[in-house]
């Protein structure tokens, strides 16, 4: 509030990050648009005209200006002093046209030259208080905040500047929010009537959060969503996660069921070869088994391959599921053939070496199995990289 030598109300100045409005007692309303640095550069009306313009030079000299009607805000958004040339900084005045305080630094803030404004830096720094630099004052948050308005609105700053000015401004219809964009970066939006929108008026992206006295929310296919809520959902999917998972154990359960009785089976007939037994095939019990791990493994993969939710789309399961089917088909075809060869190899000197020929044979046919599986591996993991497949 500003009053005049009798103590009466003259105006009303309205503040949020810096100098927003003032409304004198005639009920006209004037706006203050400034940068990065404070300054204020146009006072406006209402309706958006200008009424006053100013450039300045970096320690706060005017270079240029056009006023309609009196205003003592100016650099750094700070009361300049029409009379004496001097601008009010609190504890001591500053003079623009030497670049100096005229008073000494009792608070010794800025160095030993006591009358140093800002250590003769005013394009990073102001001294609000007149006892020590800080970093652009109040508009150094309001700068850094506005630019993660910009970069996710992508439209020009002044606009942004003209939105937080009306959506701040008394008996406005707009109300500003605090948020969290998708990326992390914290920022504002506006609400008019119950609607939350983006500075330019849009929809919010989603996966934005919402920050409220009534707690977070979550926009999610366009909708607000309590976060609350949308941790229940989480849980939820996670439980049919784990249900999905269950299958994949019963399907694990079963083929260790079978694996079992085929090795009953291959611990019989390679009994019986010993025995010298001829009614005997024994690369029958040795491929049924291998073929039920194999179906087993990529049951187990195929399972996961759809129901894991790690950012796959539908296009990109499928082609993994068919990646994981070729891979098992080479592998299996592998299997078949060298393990086939070990048993021919192996089965004429099986009575005479009790079972002890088909060692070498085997060894030899899985170190060529392990070989064409890891190139097989190989092969799915550059089609998993061209598809971006996780």
């Amino acid at each position: 509030m500003e009053t005049d030598s009798a103590g009466q109300k003259v105006a009303t100045n309205i503040r949020g990050l810096e100098l927003i409005s003032q409304i004198n007692n005639e009920n006209k309303q004037k706006y203050y648009l400034s940068n990065a640095h404070g300054d204020i550069l146009d006072v406006i009306n209402r309706q958006g005209d200008i009424l006053n313009n100013y450039k300045y030079d970096p320690f706060g000299n005017i270079t240029e200006q056009m006023e309609t009607l009196p205003n003592r805000y100016k650099y750094a958004g700070e009361q300049y002093d029409e009379v004496t040339g001097k601008y009010y900084l609190r504890a001591r005045h500053y003079d623009p046209q030497v670049g100096r305080f005229m008073q000494e630094d009792t608070y010794r803030g800025d160095g030993l030259n006591l009358y140093t404004y800002v250590a003769n830096n005013p394009l990073k720094y102001v001294d609000p208080s007149g006892y020590s630099k800080c970093a652009n004052n109040s508009s150094s948050s309001r700068y850094d905040k506005y630019s993660n308005l910009i970069a996710y609105n992508n439209i020009n700053p002044k606009k942004i500047t003209d939105h937080y000015l009306k959506a701040n401004s008394l008996n406005s219809e707009y109300r500003t929010v605090k948020i969290t964009l998708p990326n992390g970066n914290e920022s504002f939006a506006l609400r008019k009537d119950g609607k939350i929108m983006r500075f330019d008026e849009k929809s919010l992206d989603d996966g934005t959060i919402i920050h409220t006295a009534k707690g977070d929310y979550i926009i999610k296919k366009g909708k607000e969503v309590p976060v609350k809520k949308e941790k229940r959902e989480e849980k939820e999917k996670k439980k049919e996660k784990k249900k999905d998972t269950s299958n994949v154990k019963e399907t694990l359960k079963s083929g260790a069921g079978t694996a079992s009785g085929i090795a009953g089976e291959l611990k019989e007939n390679s009994t019986k070869i010993v025995n010298g037994s001829t009614e005997v095939n024994p690369y029958k019990p040795v491929g049924t088994a291998g073929n039920a791990v194999v179906a087993v493994t990529l049951a187990n993969d195929l399972i996961n391959t759809v129901v894991e939710d790690n950012g796959n789309t539908k296009n990109q399961k499928i082609i993994k599921g068919l990646t994981q089917v070729g891979g098992t088909g080479i592998n299996v075809a592998t299997g078949y053939v060298t393990a086939r060869s070990a048993v021919a190899v192996g089965s004429p000197l099986a009575v005479e070496s009790m079972g002890t020929s088909y060692i070498m044979p085997f060894y030899m046919a899985m170190s060529i199995d392990k070989k064409v599986a890891e190139q097989v591996e190989i092969l799915q993991d550059k089609i998993y990289k061209k598809y971006n497949i996780k």
